[in-house]
């Protein structure tokens, strides 16, 4: 039988440079996406921790939002004796009227957080206004205690507690009032009796709270 020439065809080889490029491409492609994504998650970290531009950080506070803690100094003119002893006459008054009124409107005026508070006594109106001309921040009160001629039925307080409000740096008065010792509600018994002291208190709580509440309206 005739051989059969069976002819062998030689198998393609690829060449080792290609291999050896093939492999350099899929490496550098490798590296190429991995740096990608690093760099893409830093660039968020970095974002989200980075405050905007103008804003403050968490947990500051700017200093436009922050209040100034409110300063006030309250002062009394000096006592008229010639009015105390019409007033009193037949019986004696206690002593140091002016302080009790001032130890009242102090008080109410030391309950605000951060307040700052200062007193003096026997301040003449003149020297009240000259004193918040050179203040920068606080607020000057100045209360004036008069008496009564008679006490009346219906007015059982024998005093009129005037005040005045100076505003700082200007001098101007911003408001003006008089403190009553005794508050009365409508539809409501008489409040029970209470010795003068305490009302002279009362009056100094009641110039702070109208004192406040004028501040509190202007802003």
């Amino acid at each position: 039988m005739p051989s059969a020439n069976t002819s062998h065809q030689p198998k393609e080889i690829v060449p080792h440079r290609y291999l050896n490029v093939l492999a350099v491409v899929t490496f550098c492609l490798i590296f190429a996406s991995i740096s990608l994504a690093q760099s893409g998650r830093n660039q968020t970290q970095s974002q989200a921790g980075t405050a905007p531009p103008g804003s403050s950080p968490a947990g500051s506070v700017d200093k436009k939002d922050q209040v100034p803690s409110p300063a006030f100094i309250v002062v009394t003119a000096a006592p008229d004796e010639f009015q105390q002893t019409r007033a009193f006459s037949g019986f004696s008054h206690p002593a140091s009227l002016e302080y009790q009124a001032r130890g009242g409107c102090l008080l109410e005026l030391k309950n605000i957080p951060g307040a700052k508070v200062s007193e003096d006594e026997d301040v003449a109106l003149w020297e009240a206004r000259e004193t918040a001309l050179a203040e920068d921040k606080a607020w000057v009160i100045w209360m004036e205690l008069r008496w009564d001629k008679t006490i009346s039925t219906y007015d059982p307080t024998p005093f009129r507690l005037r005040y005045l409000l100076f505003e700082p740096g200007t001098g101007r008065i911003a408001a003006s009032g008089v403190g009553k010792g005794v508050r009365q509600t409508w539809g409501r018994p008489q409040p029970r009796y209470t010795s003068l002291e305490e009302q002279l208190r009362e009056a100094g709580r009641d110039v702070a709270a109208q004192v406040l509440s004028e501040l509190k309206r202007g802003k």
